[in-house]
């Protein structure tokens, strides 16, 4: 402030420099002599840098910056907390990961808190700690920078506001707020997803829905199609429910069969809900197995075809129990047999390896199902022939003459064989042997009253249906011995009359079997007086010739020609009288003329 003092004018000294306020400084130039400090733009100002410095007259002052404000109780300059960066709305599949930013400003810096529908995050949760059920929150606050993540969000536990709030006291709270909408996927499932329908049937096909997610499904967001197909013509009678979940068809036909799909969509997503529908045609045997005839040893196939849908599967049985067999393979059946089963599609056949009468014969059906009925086909039989075979064979037969012989041919085979006899390799028939012969069932030979003409080989023959080389099977050979005593036939003459110097010839014919062998002696009184010697022995062979070379008187007496085998023995004698002189006897003797030879022969055929 100047101070101002009268002046004369006519005199004027020297002024002295001004006396100047503080805040003021000396200006000649001035009107006044003193002119204000800016000490703001001299720097000269104990301003602080949240201050801004405001030049007044004669002094200054320090106001807070734009930004920030005086606290009362400390005289501070302090910025507010604000937000400067917002969390921003998310829209999340349920079970996808989500993350909010928040950034705040302040000074001092605020403190950050975060809160979920107006309850607060724990301010400790930090990496990935478990903050509900199934969803793991993670909050991260670096400065005035701060991040919450949420992974595997869930509709029920996170879906909803979240708040990010910057705090310092004294100073209001800045917050600011979004949303997390989480789309959940809706769940459905098919009521049957497989059915059967019959000709003029309905058919219903119904979608259960166990949860209709968020946003919840409307009939709009449901479409139906057949294999791929949303426009197929379908029987008449198609409607839809009004919330497009069920299909029905009033009057089906086999066009209405096929694979259904249902989508169901929403913001998370499509879930597919697929239907299989199936004509239904009951099982029938088209073509049952025929009967077969086999031999053993053969292999033997059985056929059978079916119809129906869906395709039926087919299964055998023998004798009424079903044959567990592996398809398309072999496995062991009975111990003993080998078969198999192959299928391709309603086709099927049996397989029965190496068969045998015992394990395989009997009767053989097919039966065939497919869960709307069932069929079985006509039984087939599979007979199995079986080659003769001789079960014993059969001894030598010995038997005397007039005796019977019995022969027998055990033979067995399927079907029962049949039996032919044979001797010495021509076949015996029931005239031969002068009617002797008689066959009990063709397995049992008889000969009646047997002769020695009998003495032969026999066998006999079986056959029966078996179908390749082997069909005859010849028995044993068996040889029939028949026996006889010798008998000589004719018997020898009581006498003969030799003529002394002659030649007498003498024959004893016989017969028996084995073929017996004769001898002759001289007898006395029936006796033989055992073997020829000297000048009077005669000539004797076995085959019951006798012969006097030259007949003498000693030579006259009685002759037995002895005639055996190994049934028995017999005899017959004669008397030879010797004479010198020509006759013919009175008693039936014949006598040679001088010259001549005297035989006496005996045969019996």
């Amino acid at each position: 402030m100047l101070l101002f003092a009268s002046l004369n004018t006519e005199h004027v000294s020297p002024a002295a420099p001004p006396v100047c306020d503080i805040g003021y400084t000396g200006d000649p130039r001035s009107r006044l002599g003193c002119k204000d400090i800016n000490e703001c733009l001299l720097d000269v100002h104990n301003c602080s840098a949240k201050e801004m410095c405001v030049n007044k007259p004669g002094t200054y002052s320090c106001p807070c910056t734009l930004s920030f404000i005086r606290v009362n109780t400390t005289g501070d300059c302090e910025d507010p907390p604000r937000i400067i960066v917002a969390p921003i709305k998310l829209d999340r599949k349920e079970g996808t990961s989500a993350a909010f930013m928040c950034v705040a400003s302040g000074d001092p810096a605020p403190n950050i808190t975060w809160s979920f529908n107006g309850a607060s995050v724990p301010s400790t949760l930090y990496n990935s700690q478990a903050y509900s059920d199934e969803t793991t929150r993670r909050l991260r606050t670096l400065g005035t920078v701060s991040t919450l993540t949420l992974t595997s969000v869930k509709h029920v536990a996170d879906h909803g506001t979240y708040t990010c709030s910057a705090e310092r006291f004294p100073h209001p709270r800045a917050h600011s707020s979004t949303t997390l909408n989480i789309y959940v996927l809706p769940s459905a499932h098919a009521q049957h997803a497989t059915q059967g329908i019959s000709e003029s049937n309905p058919l219903s096909l119904v979608v259960v829905v166990l949860n209709h997610g968020h946003p919840a499904l409307t009939s709009n967001d449901i479409t139906w199609s057949k294999l791929g197909n949303t426009t197929w013509n379908a029987s008449a009678g198609l409607h839809l429910s009004v919330d497009h979940l069920s299909l029905i068809i009033a009057k089906s036909d086999y066009m209405d069969a096929g694979f259904y799909t249902v989508r169901l969509t929403n913001q998370a997503g499509t879930i597919v809900v697929n239907f299989a529908v199936q004509f239904q045609d009951p099982p029938r045997i088209e073509t049952g197995p025929t009967s077969i005839i086999a031999n053993e040893g053969w292999t033997t196939v059985f056929s059978c075809v079916a119809s129906g849908n869906p395709a039926p599967n087919i299964t055998w049985s023998h004798n009424g129990t079903a044959l567990g067999l592996l398809s398309s393979t072999s496995s062991n059946y009975s111990n003993e047999r080998i078969l198999a089963r192959g299928s391709l599609g309603t086709n099927s056949t049996l397989r029965l390896y190496n068969v045998t009468n015992k394990a395989n014969q009997g009767s053989y059906r097919c039966a065939t199902g497919n869960g709307y009925g069932a069929d079985v086909s006509a039984p087939a039989q599979l007979r199995v022939h079986v080659p003769p075979v001789q079960l014993s064979k059969t001894s030598n037969v010995s038997v005397l003459a007039g005796m019977t012989a019995t022969f027998s041919c055990d033979m067995q085979g399927i079907p029962a064989p049949t039996i032919t006899w044979y001797r010495d390799a021509e076949e015996l028939g029931e005239l031969d042997l002068l009617g002797r012969v008689s066959f009990y069932q063709r397995n049992v030979l008889t000969i009646f009253r047997t002769e020695v003409s009998d003495s032969a080989q026999y066998y006999c023959e079986a056959s029966n249906l078996f179908q390749h080389v082997g069909g005859q099977v010849q028995g044993n050979i068996v040889r029939l011995d028949v026996s006889a005593s010798p008998v000589i036939d004719p018997p020898l003459p009581k006498t003969v009359t030799a003529f002394q110097g002659r030649v007498l010839v003498l024959k004893c014919s016989f017969t028996g079997y084995p073929a017996p062998i004769s001898t002759w002696c001289r007898s006395v009184n029936g006796i033989c007086d055992g073997q020829f010697s000297g000048f009077c022995a005669p000539h004797a062979d076995q085959n019951g010739m006798l012969k006097l070379s030259s007949v003498q008187h000693c030579h006259g007496g009685e002759y037995s020609c002895i005639v055996m085998n190994t049934v028995g023995t017999t005899r017959s004698s004669v008397r030879i009288i010797v004479t010198n002189v020509t006759r013919l006897g009175l008693d039936g003797t014949f006598a040679s003329l001088p010259g001549n030879t005297n035989t006496l022969n005996v045969s019996v055929s």
